[in-house]
């Protein structure tokens, strides 16, 4: 996985991470932020 798709992932967690602590859900927000966060690497990856 290049760099790019890491920092995509990383990004995905963080953000799900502190939604989820918003609302008193941390692990649903993880669950959600790791979906999208797949789906974005795939796509970064097939675009390149």
């Amino acid at each position: 996985m290049p760099r790019s798709q890491w920092n995509v992932f990383l990004a995905c967690m963080f953000i799900g991470l502190g939604t989820g602590m918003i609302f008193d859900q941390a692990g649903a927000g993880i669950i959600i932020a790791l979906g999208i966060a797949f789906l974005l690497g795939a796509f970064h990856a097939f675009k390149e």
